[in-house]
């Protein structure tokens, strides 16, 4: 059974890897693609989340800001877009000046290009992708000795 347990943890493992490239291949090709800006923070969106606990009690809310920024594409429009990324912590604030990628066309897709933007998911997913295949492997290895 050990030795299962320890090919399923390398089958997610392989899964965080695979998403977490998929998700990097994406994030260089926009980045290589995208238009680029400056936009405005103009105000931060409350996100807030309730999670439960396997026995279904509702833990303490968690709240988090998506920041709200402005910004003129190329056709001298402007545009308003929500960040798709929320932090606990604000790192901006209103009024602050902020480097903007865009698609052509897409514009409402646009991102703030910065760390947490483009890297944070990718980074979680490798992550993901060690820790479940270091304990699939020791899982396995352990089930080869008995």
């Amino acid at each position: 059974m050990t030795r299962v347990g320890g090919v399923l943890l390398l089958l997610i493992g392989l899964g965080f890897l695979t998403g977490g490239g998929w998700v990097t291949v994406s994030n260089i090709r926009f980045k290589a693609t995208a238009e680029r800006t400056v936009g405005t923070i103009v105000k931060f969106e409350r996100r807030t989340s309730t999670s439960t606990t396997p026995r279904g009690q509702r833990r303490h809310p968690t709240t988090t800001w998506a920041p709200v920024f402005e910004f003129a594409d190329a056709s001298g429009e402007t545009q308003r877009v929500t960040s798709s990324y929320s932090t606990s912590v604000t790192t901006h604030q209103i009024g602050d000046k902020v480097p903007v990628l865009y698609a052509r066309g897409a514009s409402h897709n646009a991102r703030i290009d910065s760390f947490a933007s483009f890297w944070f998911g990718p980074l979680i997913c490798l992550v993901g992708a060690l820790v479940f295949s270091v304990f699939g492997i020791a899982m396995v290895r352990k089930g080869r000795r008995k």
